[in-house]
């Protein structure tokens, strides 16, 4: 579930590292998370797959994917050390994904694998989940009473972005493209549309660049 928008996202030291701070600095500290077999496996466990141990078959979860009977598996990458969850009927010509690929594969509906920078913000997010990292610390404004709730459920969903992406890239802004908000906050992409331009005309919203031609917004 996303925080509800109109106060502040608290935030907790991380249960599993001493120093969030220090360990999330450099390109590594994601990779060297989904290493931790405790991380990995509590992670799996958030996203609903219901074996008790790596290796144990069970259900495919992607979508598009239901079987009757055993389909899928987690294995430990040898190359990468994460634990990548594998398709054993590679229902969509793909065999292996990770656990930040059927995250997002969950949200959108079908089975993707991730590219570029939704790699770590998929990654991120799946750590808040599953309350490895709590959200970032970040300043909202408070909705006006006729909000409808599909603008509150945008809204609550772009801090929850930031929630997330934070632990990366402190305060910076983030892009917020309608395709994308539409899987992150669960709603169809009119309806994020509608939503956005309310917020922005609102001023709750501001967007303050562009990046490779993708609009950047802060609270």
């Amino acid at each position: 579930n996303l925080p509800t928008a109109g106060m502040q996202v608290n935030a907790y030291a991380l249960t599993c590292v001493p120093s969030v701070q220090q360990f999330m600095q450099g390109g590594e500290g994601l990779r060297i998370l989904y290493q931790r077999p405790d991380v990995a496996l509590r992670c799996a466990a958030v996203l609903g797959v219901p074996a008790a141990r790596v290796g144990q078959g069970f259900r495919c979860i992607l979508p598009g994917h239901e079987e009757t009977h055993p389909s899928a598996s987690l294995h430990w990458d040898p190359k990468t050390g994460a634990v990548m969850y594998r398709d054993w009927h590679v229902r969509s010509g793909v065999d292996w994904y990770t656990l930040p690929d059927v995250r997002a594969s969950l949200a959108c509906g079908q089975a993707i694998r991730l590219r570029g920078p939704s790699v770590a913000t998929w990654q991120l997010r799946l750590l808040v989940e599953a309350r490895i990292l709590a959200p970032y610390p970040v300043p909202v404004r408070p909705l006006p009473v006729e909000a409808r709730p599909a603008v509150r459920k945008v809204y609550a969903g772009f801090v929850f972005l930031l929630a997330c992406k934070w632990w990366h890239t402190p305060e910076a802004p983030t892009p917020f493209s309608w395709r994308f908000a539409a899987a992150w906050c669960g709603l169809g992409e009119r309806h994020v549309g509608e939503a956005m331009h309310w917020l922005l005309a609102q001023g709750v919203l501001r967007q303050v660049g562009r990046y490779r031609g993708m609009a950047l917004f802060l609270p």
